[in-house]
């Protein structure tokens, strides 16, 4: 990856992660927003700290700055390839194979008693051409929730989009069938459940849902 593909690849992230922010809600109720962060950036293309810092980029933000504002940048970066760290929330595409990491920034109030947890993308994968275990490789043991919906704001909090994922039978046999070969925890709200829990019964899968054994 060249240093013309890095500017775009700032260009998507400023309109897309500076200037558009997300609120999420899966179906076990869970909501939070997702935001993100200059600071982030060097991480998402791979660009090691102790590379940038001994370039002369003590801020991460700096960095992100002349990459975007086609300045002339101090050295030629060498990118490691994108792994995933530790992150809070992983937000995958089993089928396609595509993954957004996020780790927790903040907690903002929107009044004495009600916050909103903010977290911020750090983490890219795309494991579209890989296998299915390429795709589920993160899954193993984790708790997962379905994302239900999806809103974008912009800069002004003016809705952008809003998108409502549904699954039909065979998805959510998919969904289960990922969840027994990982030994994963599917966790939804009780309204949901049932369609779940009849449909791993139904068909013999032997998987965890809310931390049942089925």
């Amino acid at each position: 990856m060249n240093i013309t593909e890095i500017q775009q690849c700032a260009d998507f992230f400023r309109h897309n992660y500076l200037q558009t922010f997300y609120l999420l809600i899966t179906y076990n109720g869970k909501s939070f927003i997702l935001i993100g962060e200059k600071s982030n950036f060097p991480h998402l293309m791979g660009i090691p700290k102790n590379t940038y810092k001994s370039h002369g980029y003590s801020n991460p933000r700096t960095l992100f700055n002349d990459i975007f504002n086609r300045n002339s940048i101090h050295y030629q970066p060498i990118f490691s390839k994108t792994k995933l760290n530790n992150v809070d929330v992983l937000l995958t595409d089993i089928m396609a194979g595509y993954m957004l990491g996020w780790v927790f920034h903040t907690r903002i109030p929107v009044n004495k008693d009600i916050n909103i947890e903010k977290y911020c993308i750090c983490t890219w994968i795309d494991e579209s051409g890989g296998t299915v275990q390429g795709k589920e490789k993160y899954m193993p043991g984790q708790d997962v929730e379905l994302i239900r919906y999806i809103f974008s704001f912009d800069s002004n909090s003016k809705l952008k989009s809003k998108k409502e994922y549904s699954y039909d039978y065979e998805q959510k046999k998919s969904i289960l069938y990922s969840c027994e070969r990982n030994n994963s925890n599917l966790l939804i709200d009780h309204i949901n459940s049932h369609f779940y829990i009849k449909i791993a019964i139904e068909n013999k899968i032997h998987c965890k849902i809310n931390g049942m054994q089925y």
